[in-house]
């Protein structure tokens, strides 16, 4: 019935460029939410499906395997994920580099530094500069696990962020991935009442730059 055809869905536009996106977090601007919402990691379907199942067999959630839920000190309604996958790294030479909470690898993202950390274990904090702004802000360690490749951090005081954050957590975990690896960061937060679409900073973006800024460090260690 040529009345009932139905029409083809608009492809969304790729992700920007890590040059694009560090000027982006810069000005508060970032493409729409709808066009930069990213799909939940098929790694992270499985093993969520796979986690439902295991609980209705009543058994426990291997050791080994990384809690891809949010921590529970996070309260943030809303998320961006971020999922690199590297052949040439492994998992134990990436968390080598990527672990530490100082993290000099964020800096050559272009868009924050990090200041020297207190530590690497929980509780630990380090001062966050928002390059080309006098912004300055605290973040706290609140999980560092070396066994699962996993830690998270939050922000103390959104109010001191550039950024129209209430609240704000991140977690990142690495993974064997044949004989090299995968990295998935995730931040949860929550917007300033009225904030508008563009004004979301562009986690996504942030969080690839880490990642391979993180990996042309692994590369070279």
């Amino acid at each position: 019935d040529t009345h009932h055809r139905e029409r083809p869905r608009p492809r969304l536009p790729p992700p920007p460029q890590a040059s694009v996106v560090a000027n982006a977090m810069l000005s508060l601007t970032a493409v729409p939410t709808a066009a930069r919402a990213p799909a939940r990691p098929a790694q992270s379907r499985r093993a969520a499906r796979g986690m439902k199942f295991m609980k209705k067999l009543g058994l426990q959630k291997p050791d080994w395997l990384p809690d891809f839920g949010k921590p529970k000190e996070f309260t943030g309604q809303s998320k961006q994920v971020a999922e690199l996958k590297f052949s040439d790294i492994s998992a134990d030479k990436m968390w080598a580099t990527i672990s530490p909470f100082a993290a000099p690898y964020v800096e050559k993202a272009g868009v924050v530094a990090a200041s020297e950390a207190t530590g690497d274990t929980v509780g630990s904090t380090r001062t966050i500069s928002v390059i080309g702004t006098d912004a300055s802000f605290e973040e706290v360690l609140v999980l560092a696990d070396a066994e699962k490749k996993a830690f998270a951090y939050s922000i103390t005081d959104c109010a001191k962020t550039p950024f129209p954050l209430t609240t704000y957590g991140s977690k990142c975990y690495v993974m064997e991935d044949g004989e090299g690896c995968s990295v998935t960061w995730t931040g949860w937060y929550d917007i300033v009442e009225g904030t508008k679409d563009e004004e979301v900073p562009d986690f996504v973006g942030l969080y690839t730059g880490f990642i391979n800024a993180a990996a042309e460090d692994a590369r070279s260690a």
